[in-house]
């Protein structure tokens, strides 16, 4: 019987030949062997779900104080603003991977961006703070079903000598989106007109809502299989990884499945030493990015005196850092992560993934350190931005090479491990920038920042334990199983 945590021992040489699949001949049935133009298309239309969702989370942190005036409230009130869309974000993925699993990608891509793209209308024209706070919940819960199936998705359509390509411009728009949106934001609340950033995501959502209803195909195999005829044999039971004796299917209920299916989630959270590594340390940093979306705008207008759109224009250098991260750092991981499968003579093990997010999570605490004390002690602006983008850059790294991990290992149930590991990762998400000012308050920016940095280093430490002994761990995992 296989585990869920089993990882398949493949050679370099055959997963290369795999990339050079012939695009005029190929099995509709095996998202594999698609050609790479339909592949893409997929890879394009929930990249850009999983860009607005994240994109959705910060989009009025530039308009907070024009919003407040409008409910009658104070702005660190409407910080939970933020703080409930990320606690949908948590609640998404948990329902909609296993979900996913079970019935289907695409289904749940439609039904979940769909939703997410009519919530825009209420929130848009919220007339007081509890409506705004909870129509940003529920915002947040059906954005996120993109967020937890695209790395599902990914080992659905690419193999894994490709997934270290593909998997970073993902990754990129889920980064990226909370990021430009305070860009943009900052010029629509320089009008005074707070209600157009929902109107422009609502107009950017219901694009690709439209797109995907049109182009969207469904990549997961069993399903796939069920619907081919010729297909050897039904769909397996994707939840035992089992196919049930006589007479037990019928015993066996529509509720039961769902139940498992969506328990599965929590359950590799809770029992997987090498998924709590992996939650610990996107966690932290997760927390600490939304500290920065939230507590930058602070900063720029009160430490040096910044107007509301130069206060945007300073989110770039994160951008920049996660732009060159991309298109510079990731190809040369892509060619290191093929020289370990070589030097290891064709094994193509998931620990060899680990090694640029070490690097990246150098460059994550050395941002936190040197943006601290240069913010402290008002250095030049340019200073505190260039380090900004090591951040940017390390937080690609690590969540690039953390999710092909954790594709690697857990396969089919990719989706339903990375949202287990997105449980922690979007409640420091939610709650860090709920303390923030109070941290900042009492240890000022330099201590402030610098204690994150130091949790970022002792966090990190899991990671070159887990590429010595990450397979190991995953032997007795497997052998418990």
């Amino acid at each position: 019987m296989k585990s869920i945590g089993d990882s398949e021992e493949i050679s370099s040489k055959n997963e290369l030949a795999q990339t050079q699949v012939d695009e005029v001949e190929y099995d509709s049935h095996d998202a594999h062997s698609w050609p790479l133009r339909q592949r893409l298309i997929n890879l394009a239309l929930f990249s850009a779900m999983a860009f607005l969702n994240p994109f959705g989370s910060s989009i009025f942190v530039t308009s907070m104080n024009d919003i407040a005036v409008t409910f009658g409230s104070s702005v660190s009130s409407l910080k939970l603003g933020v703080t409930m869309y990320v606690i949908g974000m948590i609640i998404g993925p948990m329902v909609a991977s296993p979900l996913s699993e079970q019935y289907g990608r695409r289904p749940l891509y439609l039904i979940g961006y769909t939703v997410f793209t009519l919530l825009q209308i209420p929130t848009a024209l919220a007339v007081n703070l509890p409506m705004f706070l909870v129509f940003r919940f529920f915002s947040g819960t059906f954005g996120s079903f993109s967020q937890g199936m695209g790395g599902g998705s990914i080992n659905d359509m690419f193999t894994k000598v490709e997934r270290g390509k593909y998997i970073g411009y993902y990754l990129l728009g889920v980064t990226c989106g909370p990021t430009l949106a305070p860009v943009i934001s900052g010029f629509i609340s320089s009008t005074g007109k707070w209600r157009w950033d929902f109107w422009l995501l609502l107009i950017l959502s219901a694009v690709v809502t439209v797109f995907s209803f049109l182009f969207l195909k469904e990549t997961y195999k069993p399903v796939l299989d069920q619907k081919n005829k010729n297909a050897p044999s039904a769909i397996e039971n994707p939840v035992n990884a089992k196919v049930p004796k006589e007479g037990e299917a019928e015993r066996e209920t529509i509720f039961r499945i769902l139940v498992d299916a969506l328990a599965r989630p929590l359950l590799i959270l809770i029992t997987r030493p090498i998924a709590i590594c992996m939650a610990l340390i996107q966690s932290m940093l997760s927390g600490v990015l939304y500290i920065f979306f939230t507590g930058i705008p602070e900063i720029w207008e009160g430490e040096y005196h910044f107007s509301v759109q130069m206060v945007g224009l300073t989110y770039l250098g994160l951008m920049v850092g996660m732009l060159f991260s991309l298109l510079v750092i990731l190809p040369f991981n892509q060619k290191l992560y093929i020289f370990l499968v070589k030097k290891r003579g064709g094994q193509a093990v998931p620990e060899l993934r680990i090694p640029m997010g070490i690097l990246g999570c150098l460059l994550c605490s050395t941002s936190m350190f040197v943006f601290g004390w240069t913010v402290q002690y008002k250095v030049f602006w340019f200073v505190p931005v260039l380090f900004s983008s090591f951040l940017g850059a390390g937080m690609i790294l690590v969540f690039t090479t953390l999710n092909m991990y954790i594709v690697d290992i857990y396969g089919r149930y990719a989706a339903s491990a990375i949202a287990g590991t997105n449980i922690p990762k979007n409640i420091c998400g939610a709650t860090f920038p709920l303390f923030a000012g109070k941290l900042f308050d009492k240890l000022n920016y330099g201590w402030g920042f610098s204690l994150l940095g130091f949790c970022t280093i002792g966090l990190s430490g899991t990671l070159p334990f887990l590429y010595f002994f990450g397979e190991r761990l995953r032997r007795i995992g497997t052998k418990k199983n």
